[in-house]
């Protein structure tokens, strides 16, 4: 049985759908179909906030994610982002995929 509960901030679904959008459009019923049968909860990114209050990004565009999971009292990020690698963040915790997989994941 799945223990997780599967979180997707509104920055990063917005930013999905536009790529989606942009480069497969093609595919658009698709994620839509997946979108409507995965199990998520919404985590609404804040509209605006102070970067002092945040770890420094490199990118500018990451914030959004960091702080919607923060905000959203998020246990664990998972991102392939390496810019998100060399922040320090007591919570959440922020891992790869790999690193997701090989300690929650596997046995």
């Amino acid at each position: 049985m799945w223990r997780y509960e599967l979180c997707i901030c509104t920055f990063s679904l917005d930013e999905l759908f536009m790529v989606v959008e942009r480069k497969f459009k093609h595919k658009k019923e698709d994620f839509d179909d997946f979108f409507r049968q995965v199990s998520y909860s919404l985590i609404y990114t804040p509209a605006s906030f102070k970067k002092e209050d945040l770890p420094t990004l490199r990118d500018e565009k990451d914030y959004p994610v960091l702080l919607s999971a923060i905000d959203g009292d998020i246990d664990v990020l998972v991102s392939g982002d390496k810019d998100f690698s060399c922040i320090e963040c007591k919570r959440p915790e922020i891992v790869t995929p790999g690193q997701f997989i090989e300690k929650y994941l596997t046995p």
